[in-house]
């Protein structure tokens, strides 16, 4: 008997699969495309061999499965037609095919495993009518499958190699993230120092002029990017959203972020918000509006510097009179 699997079916078998046994939300991600002829069990429903697959414990469990495609909530097309409400099973099958076609296959092997697991799974789908939606787990329909639910605790479960590869890779994870940590201070303090020792200088024409080039160039990069898919929607996503305005202001906050820096004055959202307040495309807003974008802004420069994870969007720039 799988002991973890056990204490886990009626968890993964009900309405909120997503709180854990100590009341915390684990979201799953759909970040691993796997192929089903990678997947390689016993015959029995158990996994012997997979890639490493993160995020989704609710992989090839049959009671989520099913729960997933049956329990969302349905609504009406412009043309009538209904249709199932995006739930984590249905967001599988769009992001990464291949994964869920993997879970889809194990889930059968699984059900078939066991005859009254097949039984009980028999019943429970010809009391639904073909029908999907909550519904589905109500009245009569919830006794049948609370009794797909035992037959699976009584059965024991089933064991998968990828419980043990995620506690690996966590651990390895967890070491290269502390080394990036490292590693990314490190250079955030060498180039605080050549900052301070090289950046500050006065605010020459030729300053601007090099200042504002590169401003143009890191908004236009920004633009471009947004027609370039990662390897995963949500890699770029946040991107993708960002309408070319935004980008725009994001890439004058950066302008007006160098400006103090090489004036040596403190980078302070009201600063930069000055700064903006003087320029002809902003000279409408309100003190209040430009600060609390530039707040925002700020944010967006951080992470498109972020080189934690290798080469940054936006590397450092200086200017060499």
């Amino acid at each position: 008997m799988n002991k973890k699997y056990v204490d886990e079916v009626r968890r993964f078998g009900g309405p909120k699969p997503r709180i854990d046994a100590d009341g915390k939300a684990r979201n799953v991600r759909h970040i691993d495309e796997i192929d089903p002829s990678d997947v390689i069990t016993d015959g029995q429903g158990n996994v012997l061999r997979m890639p490493l697959l993160r995020r989704k414990p609710c992989f090839a469990r049959p009671e989520r499965f099913l729960r997933g495609l049956f329990g969302s909530k349905s609504w009406t097309d412009d043309k009538g037609v209904r249709r199932p409400s995006a739930s984590p099973c249905y967001t599988c099958e769009d992001m990464t095919l291949g994964t869920f076609m993997s879970c889809h296959k194990v889930v059968v092997e699984r059900i078939e495993s066991s005859s009254s697991i097949e039984d009980a799974f028999e019943e429970w789908d010809d009391s639904t009518a073909g029908k999907t939606g909550p519904w589905c787990f109500n009245g009569e329909r919830r006794q049948l499958w609370n009794v797909f639910l035992d037959v699976i605790e009584a059965h024991g479960g089933w064991s998968n190699i990828n419980e043990n590869q995620v506690k690996v890779a966590s651990l390895a994870e967890a070491k290269e993230e502390r080394r990036r940590r490292k590693h990314s201070e490190r250079r955030r303090r060498a180039a605080e120092r050549d900052r301070r020792k090289g950046l500050i200088g006065p605010l020459t024409p030729e300053f601007f002029a090099a200042l504002d080039e590169e401003r143009d160039e890191r908004a236009q990069m920004l633009k471009e990017l947004k027609k370039i898919q990662g390897k995963t929607r949500r890699d770029t996503l946040w991107i993708h959203v960002t309408p070319d305005d935004t980008w725009d202001r994001v890439a004058d906050v950066w302008r007006a972020r160098e400006i103090l820096r090489r004036a040596n004055a403190k980078e302070t959202g009201k600063a930069i918000a000055e700064i903006l307040a003087r320029m002809p495309r902003y000279v409408t807003k309100q003190p209040a509006y430009l600060q609390a974008r530039v707040s925002k802004d700020l944010k967006r420069i951080k992470r498109l510097e972020n080189d934690e994870r290798g080469e940054p969007i936006w590397p450092a720039w200086s200017f060499d009179a």
